[in-house]
């Protein structure tokens, strides 16, 4: 066994000279943290730790292995620490073939710290650099990198990575509101004395207001395999205007699963970091409901694909509407929510024995509350029955596009009902085999509740085998894809819904099925869900209840979902009445909507076990107050 060293990679090479079957425990306490990946196979071995380490070797063979260090930290804000580039003259330069090892190992260390970063619990296999589009930047340049990064399993993702070449000067009021926009340093070139430095050109508003223009302008930027087009839509002149001096672009700094600008307040681009072949449902949702007139959506002005030479085009930049707004819903929930603890607080302790499963919840959304419920909640119940109404009549607008049938509905057959409960099925057992794995590391509130959802495990197959028992009504057809609560604006007046996106970490061609509408429903039942039990247990969640008060709120909490799911779905259930995409019958709605609620909820409790196990009591009790406890 030996080791070979080259240009930061570290083999490892074992081999077996014996005809028998030989056990081999190597010392490799020089790599602990490491991974061996073996090379035939690309299969990642254990990671090495202090003990010796153990293999089994069989006659006369061979293994070799690649020693993968721990992912690194994210690059240093400041940019005395950044990485330092070779002199370049321009963000071109940077990117030539020749420079190709020292800028695609920066690249990838500097993407996988980005939180637009899909694939973090994947280990990298290679970045490369498909496409370099130059874009012009006032007297600089810069380009839109097209980085395929590959995985040790699974498909490749293409990020788009827009980059530019700036003064140190120049890039400080970037950097000091966004320090992790900086790449690298880059040496000075041409007798300069100054460093220069390679810049996330997303949050340079120079740039982003030219791809703005590109768009308006039905411009083609030519890239070395391929091309940006950009297409304005007849909203375009009416969104962005022609009088560009009142459109002052300003960054969204968060950083998001997208990078966006919105400009003055007219208009909004977004720039998509994963792209992939085929129309985006953002653009594609948006379009159809802007020309049908659905007034409670922002209007599409305009796109830009990504046009390669070889292969089908993909939507890399979309412009619509800026919706001057007073926040999200779901933060105006959070902030309604502190009032109504304070109400809740000066009452009697209430002690709520409905269910806040969906047969109960529409049977609930035809009575009117209790004066002491409608007192505590206030306006926000008339705040959740519009929430209702909008969804209804989005839903209402996809089901008449027309006849395009990427639109069409379709029937809701017996074949989809049970590729409905092989999927919801399939993701709700692995949600709840990874819980049993944790069980043991889970915080103690949450550790009881745990074991007794795992109890119950024969009680959600059985209520979702409800979805084999007969044909149900209604149709599959668009729908939003992943409503909750952050995916609807406030503006003081209305409700506006936005990002049409669907899931991102999906693929696109299931980002674009027709589904039932009802799993849009499902959606925002559990984003209420998630703000009120999120404001009770998480003092993040600004609502800082004392523990001690717990007990004496939980009741509160659970009335407040009841009558607020309840309005919701009575102001769903107005909007659509007598629609035929849904189903006729209440037990069917209740069967649909407990599928889907149990679908949601078991992708909360993957998602919080696998970052925040502190949360997880949050989705562990959504299980099982929708299975009556």
């Amino acid at each position: 066994a030996f080791v070979r060293r080259y240009e930061g990679q570290t083999l490892l090479v074992v081999a077996n000279l014996s005809r028998f079957v030989q056990p081999v425990a190597l010392d490799l306490t020089e790599f602990v943290g490491f991974t061996p990946i073996e090379l035939m196979g690309r299969v990642d071995f254990p990671v090495v730790g202090e003990d010796p380490y153990v293999l089994t070797m069989g006659p006369h063979s061979f293994m070799w292995f690649t020693l993968e260090a721990p992912a690194t930290g994210a690059i240093a804000p400041t940019t005395g620490e950044l990485p330092l580039l070779a002199a370049a003259g321009s963000v071109l330069e940077l990117l030539d073939a020749s420079r190709s090892t020292a800028t695609t190992s920066l690249l990838s260390r500097w993407i996988r710290e980005r939180r637009w970063f899909r694939s973090r619990t994947r280990r990298i296999k290679g970045l490369a650099i498909q496409d370099v589009v130059p874009v012009t930047v006032g007297d600089r340049q810069a380009a839109v990198v097209m980085a395929e990064v590959t995985y040790t399993d699974g498909d490749p993702e293409l990020y788009l990575v827009p980059l530019t070449v700036m003064a140190a000067r120049d890039a400080a009021p970037i950097l000091e509101a966004s320090p992790h926009a900086a790449l690298a340093r880059i040496a000075p070139a041409n007798g300069r004395r100054a460093e220069s430095l390679l810049v996330d050109a997303t949050l340079d508003p120079a740039f982003m207001t030219t791809l703005l223009d590109a768009i308006g302008g039905k411009k083609r930027l030519r890239g070395r395999s391929g091309e940006l087009v950009g297409r304005p839509e007849k909203a375009f002149r009416s969104v962005v205007g022609s009088d560009r001096t009142s459109l002052h672009p300003t960054p969204i700094r968060g950083e998001q699963s997208n990078s966006s600008i919105i400009f003055g307040d007219r208009a909004i681009l977004k720039l998509y970091r994963v792209t992939q072949a085929g129309i985006n449902p953002d653009l594609e949702v948006g379009r159809a409901l802007t020309e049908h007139g659905f007034e409670q959506t922002p209007p599409i002005a305009g796109s830009m694909d990504y046009r390669p030479d070889r292969g089908a085009p993909m939507t890399a930049v979309l412009v619509n509407a800026f919706v001057p707004n007073q926040g999200n819903l779901f933060m105006h929930t959070l902030e309604e929510l502190r009032g109504f603890f304070e109400r809740a607080a000066a009452e009697p302790r209430r002690s709520d024995g409905a269910g806040l499963d969906p047969a109960s919840l529409i049977r609930t959304s035809t009575e009117a509350p209790p004066v002491d419920v409608h007192d505590a909640i206030d306006a926000y119940l008339e705040t959740a029955r519009l929430a209702g109404i909008r969804t209804g009549e989005m839903h209402t607008s996809l089901a008449q596009v027309g006849d395009d049938p990427a639109f069409k509905p379709e029937p809701f057959s017996e074949l989809y009902q049970r590729s409905l409960y092989q999927s919801i099925g399939g993701s709700t057992r692995r949600a709840l085999d990874l819980l049993k794995r944790r069980l043991d590391t889970l915080p103690e509130d949450a550790a009881a509740d745990a074991a007794l959802v795992l109890e119950r495990r024969g009680a959600i197959d059985a209520r979702l085998r409800v979805l084999l028992d007969h044909k149900f009504g209604g149709m599959r057809t668009r729908t939003h894809g992943d409503l909750h609560a952050e995916q609807i604006l406030n503006t003081g007046r209305d409700l506006i819904i936005i990002d049409f996106e669907g899931e991102p970490t999906k693929p696109l061609s299931e980002r674009r099925l027709k589904r039932s509408p009802l799993r849009d429903v499902a959606g925002m039942l559990r984003s209420f869900h998630y703000a009120s039990y999120g404001s009770l247990l998480r003092s993040e969640m600004g609502a800082e209840i004392r523990p001690e008060d717990v007990p004496a709120l939980d009741g509160w909490v659970r009335t407040w979902n009841r009558w607020v799911g309840a309005t919701f779905l009575a102001g769903y259930r107005e909007a659509t009445e007598g629609a035929t995409f849904l189903p006729s019958d209440d037990a069917d709605w209740a069967a649909l909507l407990d599928a889907f609620l149990l679908e949601k909820a078991c992708y909360e409790l993957t998602y919080e076990l696998n970052n925040r196990p502190g949360w997880v009591a949050i989705p562990i009790r959504g299980i099982l107050q929708l299975l009556g406890g």
